[in-house]
């Protein structure tokens, strides 16, 4: 009788919010912003919108320590993924990720903000706030769209994404962080085949897939971190048993057809950003400037999902024509199918004071 009713429950990502914790974080409203509070209960309020950003495997690799006027983020090493970002660059996205959310709330509640990089062994970035003006209500605002944002990795319509958004998207690129849209139908294919084949690559290491199954949730999960089965189109049932299936066998190969086919055919924007120099501030950079598409999308009824450019770089760089390094690949589209949101972090588990 319980598996059954597992195996018949729908829309598990979408209603497990409500009834428990770990997707609390996902229901802040401006509202409540504590306009009478402490300037440092301001910025602890602010940090509930940084930390809804995306990171990979959902491992939310950020601490925090808050000042009167100032906020610093720390890497969080016991989140940071070993095997499969050896190098650190998917977790200096995953800040730089965090970083726009933070600035696009603070925008929002009328404070101006400065960025320092600082990189020393336990500190990434300090920003300093003043508040130099009232929250007026903008429901134009980027800050709505935060915590409407969410990984779809589900096939997008074919209808044309507007014009506007395309030519907004190709302004983007500066000297330092680099995006290409992928047009030529026959580029996008071997593109695709590449993207293919590296994603093969890296599922042939035994040691990535056993971090992977660490980060792997059932539908029902408890977890604060991690990525549940629901937001990978799994049913109830076969949540359980994907972390199995994933320690055990190279499911990259099996996903292979249907995975270019996806890439292929329902992805209407095709997408890469590169950085010129490979190194820490462009990481961060590149998490910003990918962040802040995801919610220009999200605000224009685009859904979008993002991955890390795992191997092959050499062929990438050749295909892309870019001298700089391919980070993250990223595809957005209309689509009716929207999936649940991850877990998170309650802020309280990501602050060291």
């Amino acid at each position: 009788m319980i598996l059954l009713t597992i195996y018949k429950q729908k829309n598990v990502g979408m209603n497990m919010r409500k009834k428990i914790g770990n997707y609390e974080a996902w229901d802040i409203k401006t509202s409540d912003f504590p306009n009478q509070g402490s300037k440092k209960d301001q910025l602890i309020f602010l940090l509930q919108y940084g930390i809804l950003a995306p990171s990979s495997h959902n491992s939310q690799p950020w601490r925090f320590s808050v000042e009167d006027k100032a906020i610093i983020v720390h890497p969080e090493d016991k989140r940071h993924l070993p095997i499969a970002d050896e190098d650190r660059r998917l977790m200096y996205f995953a800040l730089g990720c965090m970083v726009e959310n933070l600035i696009v709330a603070a925008d929002y509640f009328g404070f101006e903000t400065k960025i320092t990089y600082l990189f020393d062994k336990d500190e990434i970035v300090r920003i300093t706030f003043d508040r130099t003006k009232e929250v007026v209500e903008n429901k134009e605002h980027l800050i709505h769209a935060i915590p409407k944002r969410r990984t779809n990795r589900n096939k997008y319509d074919a209808q044309t994404v507007d014009e506007s958004f395309v030519e907004w998207l190709n302004s983007l690129s500066t000297e330092d962080v680099c995006l290409n849209i992928i047009l030529d139908k026959e580029q996008k294919k071997r593109m695709v085949h590449l993207k293919t084949m590296a994603r093969i690559h890296v599922f042939d290491n035994k040691l990535f897939r056993k971090e992977l199954v660490c980060y792997k949730r059932h539908n029902l999960t408890r977890a604060y971190t991690g990525i549940p089965g629901f937001t990978m189109g799994f049913p109830t049932w076969a949540s359980f048993f994907a972390g199995f299936a994933i320690k055990r066998v190279n499911v990259a190969k099996l996903a292979a057809k249907g995975d270019e086919e996806l890439l292929k055919d329902y992805s209407p924007i095709f997408s890469f950003i590169s950085v010129k120099e490979d190194k820490p501030s462009r990481w961060l950079e590149a998490g910003r400037l990918f962040e802040k598409i995801a919610l220009e999308a999200e605000k224009r009824g685009l859904q979008t999902s993002a991955r890390a450019v795992p191997a092959f770089i050499d062929e990438f760089q050749k295909e892309l024509g870019v001298g700089g390094y391919p980070l993250i690949f990223f595809r957005a589209g209309y689509t009716k199918e929207i999936p649940g949101h991850s877990p998170r972090l309650p802020i309280v588990k990501t602050l060291n004071n």
